[in-house]
């Protein structure tokens, strides 16, 4: 039996709780589909308002581009945005995975962090701005200088610092983070700052929309970008 309008139903007065039940559902169905539409309703559209137009005053040619140019830009932005997740989906699990891949290493990063490790060496790195020695300041936690490093001269640029664990006594002194400072001798013979890369362990990696940052030990948060180099 073929099914019976509701328009049909209006006319004859028969429009009881079912049929506004359904005809609810058809509404809901409606609107959940007019936010679908894509090239092919485009093209339908366009189609009967061809054939609907005025003989006499018929669609200008410059119009009918212009609504062709519409459909293309339409599906044409639909595939970028698709094509656009799908590359940061991608890209954030890889920088997702590259992050965790550094969780309990160290790592090389701007700054005066310096982490002991359990085998008693720290690496770090200061620029030197001339030829003349460099001079180096460990110290621990609390700020206080636990031992004092002297650089060779050598050429301007990035100048490697070791430092063995020890203190100015010659202690070992236990794992964990401290910092250092690098100064280099000016022309007027007073020490100038240097800029300095630090080594820190990554304890943990956070994810955000502006990708992967790494959660160093001491508080230091740092994007992945950023890393100079893996320990």
């Amino acid at each position: 039996m073929n099914a019976i309008s509701m328009d049909a139903l209006s006319s004859l007065g028969l429009t009881g709780a079912g049929k506004k039940s359904a005809a609810d559902r058809q509404q809901a169905d409606d609107k959940a589909q007019k936010d679908k539409l894509g090239q092919a309703d485009f093209l339908l559209m366009m189609t009967q308002q061809l054939k609907n137009q005025d003989p006499l005053n018929p669609m200008d040619n410059g119009a009918f581009l212009a609504q062709l140019a519409q459909i293309s830009t339409v599906q044409g932005l639909g595939e970028l945005n698709k094509k656009a997740d799908q590359f940061l989906s991608a890209n954030g699990t890889d920088q997702a995975l590259r992050g965790a891949a550094l969780i309990g290493r160290q790592v090389e990063v701007p700054g005066g962090a310096l982490a002991l490790g359990a085998d008693g060496n720290a690496v770090a790195s200061a620029t030197a701005t001339g030829k003349g020695p460099v001079t180096v300041v460990v110290q621990d936690g609390n700020g206080s200088p636990v031992r004092t490093l002297s650089l060779p001269d050598g050429n301007p640029g990035p100048r490697r610092i070791e430092w063995d664990g020890k203190d100015a006594a010659g202690n070992r002194l236990p794992a964990g983070d401290y910092r250092f400072a690098a100064s280099q001798p000016g022309a007027d013979g007073k020490p100038v700052s240097l800029e300095t890369f630090g080594s820190a362990k990554v304890e943990s990696v956070s994810l955000d929309k502006d990708g992967a940052t790494l959660n160093l030990a001491g508080g230091q948060r740092l994007p992945l970008s950023k890393v100079l180099r893996i320990g």
